[in-house]
């Protein structure tokens, strides 16, 4: 009998994906455990690769990633209460994760290190160069401790496909805009500067909510810690929800009653995850694999008239997951 990581490289993905979750707790049994968290990080590299491969096709679509849309206007004078909110979301920015964050480039980054001491002292660099060069290796060393003891932590709290991502990934941001996908979002003309006249909305929602950008934060370690800590000194094993991606007014920055996260419960000794709050009622693996469906915009299936062209370059030959 073929074994679940055989099935989905030969294309069953949803199919063996239901059926790790019908397992429950005991795919964590036996010899199931290594076969199933062999499809988790099989899923996640395949997840990696689109992502690698989504970021510079939207780039080449003209797509902004990032905040650009909180800069002033050129129309309107700079008030107070203006620049207030400009502070304050300027802040809020500074906290947002970057586009893509990989857990593996931390390790490439510390090999590259070792070679660049190495080569300081063959060539007979200045002893400060060195010792400096030094210093940033041992905080860089430090960082990748620090952040293999909290996935470890994570572990036997985390269902294998949140573990898998970690292990993997890291975190996700898409949050941006594109000039062209204005019009099938609002009726506003798109001649002009697409940041100013998001900017010149005060106080409205940013139109690319709509989109719900793909974004997922990086790994909770502190809260992680916290929950491990709670349920270790005492007899109270209640589970609690881990926050994994803000939805699609969070995104934007809405501090409003709409903006919230979806979350998973922890801990959770199965393969996926549903996500707590979101509207399909879905797991974390199946809402991936929608966003990649989307190009990375899953609000796009809420939406009759959208740029078909754009969508089928982003998704063109991604791998299924």
């Amino acid at each position: 009998m073929s074994s679940f990581l055989e099935r989905y490289q030969l294309g069953e993905c949803e199919v063996v994906w239901d059926e790790l979750m019908s397992l429950g707790k005991a795919v964590r049994k036996g010899s199931v455990l290594p076969d199933a968290l062999a499809v988790a990080r099989e899923t996640m590299r395949r997840v990696l690769h689109n992502l690698e491969t989504l970021i510079p096709r939207l780039r080449h679509l003209g797509y902004e990633f990032g905040y650009g849309w909180i800069q002033p206007s050129s129309t309107q004078s700079f008030s107070r209460e203006q620049r207030q909110q400009y502070l304050e979301m300027m802040e809020w920015a500074a906290k947002q994760t970057p586009i893509l964050s990989v857990a593996t480039d931390l390790q490439k980054k510390l090999a590259s290190d070792i070679e660049r001491l190495e080569y300081l002292r063959q060539i007979g660099a200045s002893p400060l160069l060195i010792e400096k060069g030094q210093h940033y290796f041992a905080e860089l060393e430090a960082q990748r401790h620090r952040d293999l003891d909290e996935l470890e932590q994570a572990s036997e709290m985390l269902p294998l496909s949140a573990y898998a991502w970690y292990e993997s990934i890291g975190s996700v941001n898409f949050t941006g805009q594109q000039a062209r996908w204005l019009r099938y979002l609002t009726d506003e003309d798109t001649t002009g500067s697409i940041t100013e006249q998001i900017y010149d909305q005060q106080g409205s929602v940013h139109p690319f909510h709509h989109l719900e950008p793909l974004h997922v934060y990086p790994l909770q370690g502190k809260r992680l810690r916290d929950y491990r800590t709670s349920i270790t000194n005492s007899e109270d094993r209640n589970p609690t929800s881990l926050p994994l991606m803000p939805n699609a007014f969070g995104t934007y920055a809405q501090m409003s009653q709409d903006a919230f996260d979806y979350e998973i419960v922890i801990p959770s000794a199965a393969a996926d995850a549903p996500l707590l709050y979101e509207m399909h009622h879905t797991t974390f693996v199946s809402y991936l694999r929608n966003c990649l469906r989307w190009g990375g915009f899953p609000g796009w299936e809420q939406i009759p008239s959208r740029p078909d062209e754009d969508i089928a370059f982003l998704t063109r030959d991604l791998l299924q997951i």
